[in-house]
Order: C-alpha cells, then structure tokens, then sequence
C-alpha cells in the first residue's frame, strides 16, 4: 500500500533547502552577530576619538553588518518570493516499496513524474522538511506540516529501507 500525501511548499521549507543544514545557518548568524558587535565597538570608539580614519572604518563595518542583515534575513524571503508559480503548486505524492511518483495539477499545469529511488542524488530529512534531491542543488520539499505523524514515521522508514546509506541523512 503506498506512503500518499499532497503538500504544498512554504517559507519554512524553502528556508532549509536554502540554508542547507542548520549547522550553515547558525554559523551564518554567529559570523552575522559577530559583526554586529564589531561595528557597535567600533562605532562607540569613533564617537570616543572623533576621527576622521574611525568614522570611515565605522561606515564600512556598518555596511558589512547590513550586508550580512540582508543576506541571513531578507535574501531568502525575497527569493521564495520570486519562485515561479508551478513551484509553489500543490503537489500529491505517491511512495511504493521501488519508486516514488509525483503529480502536480491546476487549472493552468498538469505534470506527472515517476522516479526511481536509485536515481536521487540524496535525500534529507530535516526537522520539517523531507528533501529528496535530484540533483547538487535542485531537490523536491516535502513538509512535514502536511503529513500526519503515522506517515511521517513510515516514509522515514520506507527511505531507510529503500536509499543507500551514503546518500540519506536523517537530521530530525
């Protein structure tokens, strides 16, 4: 009987696929808060000795902290923003003991694909997010606000059976 779910992307998703790994995200932040703390530093200290060389230093410190503001907070929202529609679509999955399909459908786009587990690249799983990657860097999301509990733990188990341990990662 096959592991049937339909679930649609969110923020939340996207959001690990971006950052990857928690690990990445948090070391984004900590270098992020570093230069926070660096700039209110030096920005204090140039207030202290009203020089010219400070306040420069101070203005580039402060334009690295608002890069890094932007890159850890605002980019990935901006980019879920622009995803193409048919991203963010509804999607019904189906998982057999041998292969996986996955069918899209609206008023505007129908699509239908049927995979092989050998031909993922890996597969993740996230505390909220299933990631089955097709490729380096392109992979399906599948939210696990959209799964019941039961079928949550049987697709965990399905991939543990079904995909090599080289290329699963179970990170919940």
């Amino acid at each position: 009987m096959p592991i049937e779910f339909t679930t649609q992307i969110d923020y939340k998703a996207y959001e690990e696929l971006y950052f990857t790994s928690r690990k990445i995200a948090t070391l984004i932040k900590l270098i992020a808060l570093f230069y926070i703390g660096l700039s209110l530093l030096q920005l204090v200290m140039g207030f202290m000795e009203l020089s010219k060389n400070t306040a420069d230093n101070t203005i580039f410190l402060i334009a690295i902290m608002l890069s890094f503001l932007y890159l850890i907070f605002l980019q990935p929202k901006a980019m879920f923003k622009r995803l193409p529609k048919i991203t963010i679509l509804p999607r019904t999955y189906k998982f057999y003991d041998t292969n996986f399909e996955i069918q899209q459908q609206s008023e505007t786009v129908s699509d239908y694909t049927k995979m092989d587990y050998s031909e993922l690249y890996k597969v993740r799983e996230t505390r909220n997010t299933f990631l089955l990657y097709v490729g380096k860097k392109h992979a399906y999301l599948i939210a696990k606000k959209d799964l019941t509990p039961e079928q949550t733990t049987d697709l965990r188990n399905l991939l543990i059976r079904v995909i090599e341990p080289k290329k699963l990662k179970i990170v919940s």
